[in-house]
């Protein structure tokens, strides 16, 4: 049936697209206002949601539950809604709530055990290095609190460095300088010292920088930036 003849009602089955092409089943299990009456206004490529637009709540088989508007009934794009020939009764509907229910329940579990995983492994970073200086409860460790035990771990390590950080806007940063002629084993081993306190990287595909949560960082400090650089030969060549 052609999506635009289909009437938005309860029990109305839909195909959802998501991101990456994915294509989820569902069904209308609400909808508020009347279709047509209102419409959203478009300016360009953006839709301008109107309050008293139709809206409608949709339920996938899989156990997702979205809200969604008329306007995005054949738009092309992520949250296309394309509606089907098909108007399942109470039976069906009362099968994809119970999918939403499950779902929501097993969400809330695997949650609670990766929350209490994330928080054994915070202990155990904690316990396996008492030598660093752990973050005081309930203040921000940051790229000063980062470079004290990056300094602490270079030197137990016995590698020479000049630690230093640094806080700009939208950010921090901490700079480890090796000494001119620093070898290439050495300045390895500096690196994977220092790494541990990056608190994210940066996406240069998307052009963002994407923060990762970490424990040791959660416990030992972090930056936004880290980076390890011999200095630069003296002037006039190596003494």
């Amino acid at each position: 049936m052609n999506a635009v003849a289909a009437k938005i009602e309860v029990g109305r089955r839909v195909i959802h697209h998501g991101p990456y092409g994915a294509l989820q089943a569902g069904v209308i299990v609400a909808v508020r206002g009347e279709p047509g009456a209102q419409q959203d206004q478009r300016v360009g490529v953006m839709t301008f949601h109107n309050p008293n637009a139709c809206s409608f709540e949709v339920v996938t088989f899989d156990g997702c539950r979205f809200e969604s508007h008329e306007s995005c009934i054949g738009r092309p794009g992520i949250g296309r809604i394309d509606l089907q020939d098909k108007v399942h009764g109470p039976r069906l509907i009362a099968v994809a709530e119970a999918a939403v229910i499950e779902r929501r329940a097993r969400e809330a579990t695997d949650t609670a055990i990766a929350k209490q995983k994330y928080a054994d492994a915070v202990e155990r970073v904690r316990a396996e290095n008492p030598n660093l200086i752990p973050i005081p409860a309930g203040q921000y460790g940051g790229a000063v609190h980062a470079a004290k035990n990056i300094r602490k771990e270079l030197k137990a390590a016995g590698i020479k460095a000049s630690v230093r950080s640094d806080r700009f806007a939208g950010g921090d940063s901490v700079d480890v300088r090796l000494p001119y002629g620093t070898t290439d084993e050495v300045m390895q081993a500096a690196e994977a010292i220092a790494k541990k306190y990056r608190g994210g990287h940066f996406n240069a595909m998307e052009d963002i920088y994407e923060y990762s949560n970490s424990p040791w960082c959660d416990v030992f400090g972090d930056a936004k930036y880290v980076s390890v650089q011999r200095d630069r030969a003296p002037a006039g060549g190596e003494a």
